[in-house]
């Protein structure tokens, strides 16, 4: 973070008995110590609908907002999660619904793994979406207020293939023509 705060973000079980698990970003001080000015005692947690949720990527944009990506297993709310937090870690309710946008790409099993923040707060998350018995890799564009950008590929997402592989994207870039630049892995599940 530009305070030289540090960041993190995962998961943490927060109902035992089921296993749930929920989005959780924790902040340091440079000393490495809990920021007790975040959040609660350093820690925010968030499930989305009493599901299953996994946080994978978190980036800060330029104006200090918190976005945090992943994905929800949640009954009725399955697909690429993400949240966005204030500075001192609460939700941005001006972000999707009360902070939080799910988005399902395919029938199951839609994750993010990587984020993009564009200038103009345009956010790209990148991932894989299950379809047609493969993981195939998939994009989503937001406008700064979490609504999808319809504007990019078709409707908003876009869906990468390579026959008879598993496809993933971790990571996004944009070149000096603003083409986005993709890496992430590809897992050969024919052979």
């Amino acid at each position: 973070q530009h305070d030289d705060k540090i960041l993190a973000a995962g998961y943490d079980r927060y109902y035992t008995t089921n296993f749930k698990n929920a989005f959780v970003v924790i902040r340091y001080t440079a000393d490495g110590l809990l920021d007790s000015s975040f959040a609660t005692n350093g820690k925010m947690m968030y499930n989305f609908g009493n599901g299953n949720a996994i946080a994978n990527a978190i980036k800060v944009q330029a104006d200090g907002k918190i976005v945090v990506a992943g994905r929800s297993s949640a009954p009725g709310l399955i697909g690429m999660a993400s949240i966005r937090l204030n500075m001192d870690g609460s939700l941005d309710t001006t972000y999707g619904t009360n902070g939080a946008v799910i988005t399902a790409v395919g029938t199951t099993n839609d994750f993010a793994l990587g984020i993009y923040l564009h200038s103009d707060g345009r956010i790209v998350l990148g991932g894989a979406s299950y379809l047609s018995s493969f993981q195939r890799m998939a994009l989503v564009r937001y406008h700064s207020d979490g609504n999808i950008d319809t504007s990019f590929a078709a409707n908003g997402v876009l869906i990468a293939a390579i026959a008879g592989e598993n496809i993933y994207c971790n990571q996004i870039e944009t070149d000096s023509a603003s083409n986005y630049l993709v890496s992430g892995n590809v897992t050969n599940i024919t052979s």
